[in-house]
This record gives structure tokens, sequence and C-alpha cells, in this order.
């Protein structure tokens, strides 16, 4: 976590009161119409006053409390956190509405806030973001971290016209609190391989928070990669060029040539990724006939995640490779089989059945 290196203004109820002064004396010369017009008679007609809007007629509180457990929130479903309750609010002028930002800074560290568009239920009278946003507001402070960080937290409210004229009315609902980290770690990739069934496909995962790697299978008819099983994180879909990913929603489908399994590289903090096709999988090392050489080919199951060959093993070392190259190749021991592990040693055996099984992770050898 960074070290401190300033501190976020304390909005109090009393700074508040003299922050909103101004803005609501501007609010009120806004509100109130004394435009004059003449009339061919050269007589002025003073369209009647609205009602003024003063700051006592608008009370904003803050549901936050002081602890916002993301991960807890994530596990139980809940994505929304309530971050403002309208207790009171009067005099609004006809062709105005009330809108909201929540704005979150780290104490630790000194930066501008991070604005959050404020989501309102039908009646307009309470508000909340989500476990996302925040996440993603964390980790512009901090990077992806599982370390719990005190979070200073207000809301801007404001007048919106039919026009979309917007007047700042002031800051409310102001909240310190812990909040609990939720980074993910997981990329997973539902596409027609899997029936578009997220928590059934294969998965990438990540040491720190934005590069993934890992196997997937792929088809032809479009995939995605998403942060969570089902389509309620970030969707990753096709950019504006190959190579490149795009997180809006409704960005479409990427594709692959060929059905089948492939090593997947994604950057979700530069949008890069990439998909190699293995079209084949075999091993290769001391242990093996053909020593490290060349590989012994291995053959896929249907669904391409399980690989299977019977040899005979020497005592010695392998690795598993794809494509006949050192591009890719996996080792580290047979029960977490990781991308460019070390060698793995096995035991003499005159008819070894080695399988690869990339189901899920970490990945496995088993030799029967």
């Amino acid at each position: 976590m960074p070290a401190a290196a300033g501190s976020h203004q304390n909005y109090s109820n009393v700074q508040m009161k003299k922050i909103f002064l101004i803005p609501f004396l501007a609010l009120g010369a806004a509100f109130v119409a004394c435009d004059e017009v003449e009339e061919m008679t050269g007589e002025p007609t003073v369209i009647p006053q609205l009602p003024l809007f003063e700051a006592s007629d608008l009370v904003i509180n803050s549901p936050v409390g002081n602890a916002v457990d993301l991960a807890a929130l994530n596990a139980a479903g809940n994505k929304e956190v309530a971050v403002m309750q309208v207790a009171s609010v009067e005099n609004i002028p006809e062709g105005y509405k009330l809108a909201y930002d929540f704005r979150i800074s780290a104490e630790a560290v000194n930066h501008e806030p991070v604005t959050i568009p404020v989501t309102l239920n039908e009646e307009g009278t309470s508000g909340y973001v989500t476990t996302a946003q925040l996440e993603t507001a964390y980790e512009s402070f901090f990077g992806p971290d599982l370390t719990p960080a005190k979070m200073v937290s207000y809301v801007e409210a404001f007048a919106v016209s039919e026009g979309n004229s917007k007047i700042l009315l002031g800051d409310y609902a102001a909240a310190v609190f812990t909040m609990t980290p939720d980074p993910v770690f997981v990329l997973y990739t539902p596409g027609d391989a899997n029936g578009w069934d997220g928590a059934s496909s294969c998965q990438l995962t990540s040491t720190n928070g934005y590069e993934f790697s890992g196997v997937a299978v792929l088809s032809p008819n479009g995939f995605k990669f998403t942060s969570a099983p089902g389509w309620d994180g970030t969707n990753y879909g096709a950019g504006a060029e190959d190579g490149v990913l795009s997180d809006d929603g409704s960005a479409g489908n990427l594709s692959v040539a060929t059905m089948g399994l492939y090593w997947c590289s994604v950057n979700t903090r530069t949008l890069a990724y990439q998909t190699t096709y293995l079209s084949t999988l075999g091993l290769i090392g001391s242990a093996l006939p053909t020593g490290w050489d060349s590989s012994v080919a291995m053959t896929p199951s249907d669904d391409f995640l399980t690989w299977t060959v019977t040899t005979s093993l020497s005592d010695g070392e392998l690795k598993v490779r794809a494509n006949d190259a050192w591009d890719i190749d996996f080792g580290g021991s047979l029960d977490d089989l990781v991308f460019k592990g070390g060698n793995i040693a096995v035991t003499a055996s005159a008819s070894a059945t080695i399988t690869v099984d990339f189901h899920t992770v970490p990945y496995t050898v088993t030799i029967k």
C-alpha cells in the first residue's frame, strides 16, 4: 500500500454549509426569473418569479457506514452499494431535476477524487454505485491489491434543466469508511465452444490483476473474455483492430480461425490480447525415448482439454510443449503445471499412460 502523501479534505457539516453558500446564491439567482421583455408598447412585462431554492430545502444523508467489503458483497451477489439517501427536498423549480455524482478518494494518497455517476431509484430518493465501479476507483489509487484502505467520499448534487444546463448545488453525504477490495484475478471465456456459459468455460489467471493468461477452447463462431462467470462484470469484445479488445459491453464477439485449444494472453489495462492455436501437444525430455530432440505426440479428447499418450519412461525429466516448439511449454510439477515452469522429474516405467488435464486451474499431469 503506498505511503501517505497527503490527505483528503474533511467535509464536515459546518464546512459544507460554508461551501454551499456561494453555489446556492448562484442557484437562487438562476432560478429567479427577472428577465424583462420589451413589447410593442414599450412597456416591460415581468415574468412571474419562480420559487427560490434554499440550502435548507435539500437534505441528503449517507448510508455508507464505516466499512464497505467489496469481496463479501460480490460473494453474496450484492452488486449495488447505497451512497445517498434524500431526506428532504422542496421547491425544485419546474423544468429542473436533481442529479448526483459520488466522489471518492483514498485518504492515504494525494490526488483528485474519482467521480462515479449515481444511479437513482425510480422515486429519486436514494442512489447507488456498483461494486465494480468502487473496485475500479480503488485500483486507480493502488492498483490491484487485497489490502483494505480508508476512503473519503461525498456526493455532489446538481440541478439539471430540461435543456441539460447543469448547476452545482454543493457537497452532501460525507463519509469516511474502510473499503476492502476484490480484485479480479480470473477471466472467463464464454463462447460458442461452451454454450456461452462462463461458469463452465476455461479460465485465464493473473498474479497482478491485469495480465491474464491460460488455455481456452475457442470457436470461430465467437467468444468473449469476461471478469465474471455471468455478464454482470466487465465484458471484453472485439476492438477497433486485430489484437485489441473493447470493454464496451455492446462490442462484437471475438473469433478465431479454427475450433480448438488456444493459449491466450490478455492485458486489461492496455486492452491488448493474443490467441495462439495449439495444433499439437507433446512430451519432451530425458525421460522420453526421443530425449530432448523431439516431442512424443499426445492425442486430444473431443473437448480438447485432456491430452493423452502411452509411452515408456526412464528416470529423468520431462516437459509439455505445444506445436513442436518452445514458444509455449509447461512444467513445474505434476499437480501444478504452469507456463514456462521447470522440468518435471519422473521415474522409470515400461509402459506409462500420461494425461495432461486443462479442465481446471491448476493444470495437472497424471502418470499411470
